[in-house]
């Protein structure tokens, strides 16, 4: 190495002190033309000689007390020290220079404000060190000094990513703990769940049942006695409480579930060309009870038709993932639309796209909280975590479903005025016709509703086989069809 230059160039690439130590020995040795050079690092109340390049050995690995070694000295009063012959200077440990080559040295402190190390340089020769050669050695030590503060830098990067890169698999893990969890749960908590629902529904269908016959005895109309009738408004009371409280136990249920599926990654994309007008004017269709009953008006709105096959443009995508997104969309629209509001479902084309909107008057978002309505768990204007204003699960669950789908979803907001929530959805033309597509159910069992239910029969030789693996759920579904009036036979599985 034969500058100062090339010095510093290779000490910038040094990563650790090992390396430093190495540049810095070749290199002070061959700029100040000494016979030996040492580099002595400072442990505390001691001197460590961790390296050397020299004629003959000296010291390298032992360690000494700062008082009693010229290194000591020089990093202690933090200026050089030049001694033409060591054994007339009273700073040197004469006995222990007495088996070494040295007559003359030159010592400069590294990081001279808060000398953390000093370089030495030996002469075996009684000589007076130049100005040239002091001078020069000190900046070595400069030099050296910069080196060691980017290798502390360096090194303490490196460990500031090692603790980042560790709490992000600790945090992956445990997010993956959670999910696994969760869907743990979430299955476990079904069977009791349907259970509870089918009991609920038989308590439901007895108490009615029990209403009319009291009410209609023998052809004639009887008149209840108060009691029975406080008895009767009272068990109305509390089955319909039973069923609000299972009810909300379900859209949980089924928000968790969405929840740690997702967060699992074990949901699969089944891409899928459909009619996409159609699937809107279902999930319009089946939402739209409970928006009468918010006293909300939904519409669709169809896409423009251009040419005579404009409306046969498809979407193309997983039907059932994005028709959860949707039917998400339109259940925070209504439910954010105070009475007497309106929602709005629209489409348009774009460039190898369809843009669906869902539009609505309600309360409408802050835009310092466009970005956090995704969140979990956050809900506007409802501090008090009313269960009828929803989970705050809605919308974290639709940022997932579309980040799976690799679509877009954009919201607008005026506070007061309402929002609207923007899906591009890829499309492609029609091969065929625009049918609407059937999303599976959704794994909760849920009662028939009064127009699908079998009639109550009073005698019937036929007798229905269940196969349940479940046993609560096989118990209350072999009662419930008991009470419309048939036998029923049970079995754990096909074996049984």
């Amino acid at each position: 190495m034969g500058s100062l230059v090339d010095l510093v160039q290779a000490l910038s690439f040094c990563r650790d002190l090992s390396g430093v130590m190495a540049v810095v020995r070749m290199a002070a040795r061959a700029l100040s033309g000494a016979d030996g050079v040492t580099f002595v690092l400072r442990e505390g109340e001691l001197c460590h000689y961790a390296d050397e390049n020299a004629i003959g050995p000296l010291w390298k690995g032992r360690r000494f007390p700062l008082a009693t070694c010229i290194s000591g000295w020089v990093m202690l009063n933090r200026q050089p020290a030049v001694i033409p012959d060591i054994y007339q200077d009273d700073r040197i440990p004469h006995d222990a220079y007495r088996p070494t080559f040295v007559k003359s040295l030159v010592m400069v402190p590294v990081r001279a404000e808060e000398p953390v190390a000093a370089i030495g340089a030996y002469w075996a020769t009684t000589r007076h060190p130049r100005a040239e050669e002091v001078a020069m050695l000190q900046a070595v030590a400069h030099s050296t000094a910069v080196a060691l503060t980017n290798v502390q830098l360096y090194e303490s990067l490196r460990a500031a990513l090692a603790e980042s890169q560790a709490r992000a698999e600790e945090a992956e893990r445990a997010n993956r703990a959670k999910s696994v969890f969760l869907a743990a749960i979430s299955h476990d908590l079904r069977q009791p769940l349907q259970t509870m629902r089918l009991y609920h529904n038989m308590l439901s269908e007895r108490a009615a049942n029990g209403r009319a016959a009291a009410n209609t005895a023998g052809g004639a109309v009887a008149v209840p006695s108060p009691a029975n009738g406080l008895a009767n408004a009272l068990d109305r009371k509390l089955i319909a409480g039973m069923g609000e409280a299972l009810s909300a136990g379900e859209e949980l249920l089924r928000a968790l579930l969405d929840v740690s599926v997702l967060d699992a990654g074990t949901v699969a994309v089944n891409r899928q060309r459909f009619g996409l007008e159609a699937t809107l004017a279902g999930l319009v269709s089946a939402i739209r009870g409970d928006a009468e009953k918010a006293g909300v008006d939904i519409r669709l709105r169809p896409g423009a038709k251009v040419g005579p096959r404009a409306a046969l443009e498809e979407a193309d995508t997983d039907p059932v993932l994005l028709k959860c997104v949707l039917r998400n969309l339109l259940t925070n629209a209504v439910r954010y639309t105070g009475r007497g509001g309106r929602v709005l479902v629209s489409t348009r084309r774009r460039e190898g796209a369809m843009l669906v909107q869902v539009w609505d008057t309600g309360i409408g978002i802050p835009k310092d909280q466009l970005d956090t309505v995704f969140d979990d768990f956050v809900q506007l204007g409802n501090p008090e975590r009313d269960r009828t204003k929803g989970l705050g699960l809605g919308l974290g669950i639709v940022r997932r479903m579309a980040r799976l789908l690799g679509v877009t979803v954009t919201v607008r907001s005026v506070p007061g005025r309402g929002s609207v929530f923007s899906v591009l959805v890829p499309a492609v033309a029609a091969v065929g016709s625009d049918d609407a597509v059937t999303t599976p159910s959704d794994g909760l069992l849920t009662f028939p509703r009064d127009s699908q239910r079998p009639a109550h029969r009073e005698s019937d030789p036929r007798t229905i086989l269940a196969v349940e693996d479940d046993a609560l759920q096989r118990m209350a579904l072999g009662a419930i069809i008991e009470s419309w009036g048939y036998r029923v036979i049970t079995a754990s599985g096909s074996d049984e």
